[in-house]
């Protein structure tokens, strides 16, 4: 099979799975948030945020990062082995921790939001388990693994939300309960899977894997202090309904833009992780990426702005008032689409400039993030996003020039025959057997 066809196939089960994410995510939405009210959905979103960035920040997110990188270059068993033991070590760690001494973070929030992070911090154990599985299934170009998967944790999470939050009445917990037993099911059927898998074994620098994952750490440690810091100022400055609507509108703004662009990125990565010197390629990549995502941003901001207030009020009755947020969250979804270079320095393995932009979004949530959200409440929170795209743009820009990797910004005749090349296997058209 060749590459173009090979990454054609891989690019539909990718496209095929985050399609079914979204619609499986939005009537996921539909249901949880309905049904909790938005006081109740802001406080089990802001607790699964506060556990996911917790478990996060101290090592979990590198370890996974680094297998997803080296894990395609190298195949090795022995690689994937040892990623598996330390992420279990670390996650059984965090968990303990969070159980001892979690509810003094958050008992700001409500008294109830005590008893359900325990719960929810029983998740650190598995959802980073199932994304090292899923780094080794990306790596491996087993797309359709990874489909199959996402197929069966989240139709057994909405199936089993909605039992436990409707039919039996449980409210948060009951979403709780959920999670984590669809989470339990993906973990065995990622381990049933993971048995056929024939490994190259590959010889492998372990000081390359190391020094990567140390930069890495690093990057990701600042990253996650960041969004832990947003997360303090939330809970300090915002009430929950307030957070209801945000996380709403945010989820929603989630599904909308990373659909088509996660299903390139993440197919991109084992493609080009063997090309990573090729500067012709890679700025090919980049220039194409760019365009798509800021066409589809721009164009997907511009729907949501005037979609959003006659629908959202029809879809999510209790959630009208937040009609007044989708104005700004338009401002953010554009600007994001001009800083989405980070799979590309990844690529390159080029985390320090990784770690820059780290730094300056930590510096901007604490100088201008306080400020923001103290004195306007949740606009000031979506704004400090806006600001920080401003900021970063600069230093992407000076990172690129600094690679030698060249963005053509504007739509050429190669951009049109490359995306040809790339939709003809799936519409099944093929070159005349003339053709050289």
């Amino acid at each position: 099979m060749s590459n173009l066809a090979s990454f054609t196939k891989n690019f539909l089960f990718s496209y095929t799975n985050q399609i079914f994410l979204l619609l499986n995510g939005l009537l996921y939405t539909y249901i949880i948030a309905n049904y909790l009210g938005p006081d109740n959905y802001g406080v089990f979103i802001y607790l699964f945020a506060f556990v996911t960035n917790t478990a996060y920040i101290f090592g979990l997110e590198s370890i996974i990062e680094t297998l997803n990188v080296f894990i395609a270059k190298f195949r090795s068993e022995i690689l994937f082995s040892k990623t598996r033991k330390i992420t279990l070590v670390v996650s059984i760690t965090i968990c303990l921790g969070l159980l001892l001494v979690g509810q003094y973070f958050v008992e700001n929030i409500d008294a109830p939001a005590i008893s359900v992070l325990r719960y929810i911090s029983i998740t650190v154990i598995m959802f980073p388990l199932s994304l090292v599985y899923n780094s080794l299934f990306r790596g491996f170009k087993m797309f359709g693994k990874v489909l199959k998967i996402a197929v069966l944790e989240n139709m057994a999470n909405l199936i089993l939300a909605f039992a436990f939050v409707i039919l039996f009445d449980f409210g948060i917990m009951g979403a709780v309960y959920a999670k984590l037993m669809s989470l339990a099911l993906a973990l065995i059927a990622s381990h049933l899977f993971s048995l056929s898998i024939k490994y190259e074994n590959k010889s492998f620098e372990k000081k390359e894997v190391i020094k990567y994952a140390k930069i890495s750490f690093f990057t990701n440690f600042v990253k996650r202090a960041t969004a832990i810091i947003k997360l303090f100022f939330i809970g300090l400055f915002i009430n929950p309904v307030m957070m209801g609507f945000y996380y709403l509108l945010e989820k929603i703004s989630a599904y909308a833009i990373n659909i088509p662009s996660a299903s390139i990125n993440e197919v991109f990565i084992p493609y080009l992780g063997e090309k990573a010197d090729d500067m012709a390629v890679l700025s090919s990549y980049a220039s194409l990426n760019f365009k798509a995502v800021a066409l589809l941003a721009s164009g997907i901001g511009v729907a949501i702005f005037f979609l959003a207030p006659i629908i959202l009020p029809i879809i999510f009755p209790a959630y009208s008032d937040a009609v007044s947020l989708v104005p700004y969250f338009t401002i953010t979804i554009i600007l994001s689409s001009f800083t989405g270079f980070g799979n590309l320095y990844r690529i390159m393995n080029r985390n320090d400039f990784l770690l820059t932009l780290s730094f300056i979004s930590l510096i901007n949530t604490v100088i201008i993030g306080y400020f923001l959200i103290s004195y306007f409440g949740v606009i000031g929170l979506i704004l400090i996003e806006a600001v920080r795209q401003i900021v970063s743009f600069p230093f992407h820009y000076l990172f690129l020039k600094k690679l030698g990797v060249k963005i053509d910004i504007f739509p050429t005749r190669s951009d049109y025959i490359i995306i040809k090349r790339l939709i003809s296997p799936v519409f099944g058209f093929r070159k005349n057997k003339g053709a050289g």
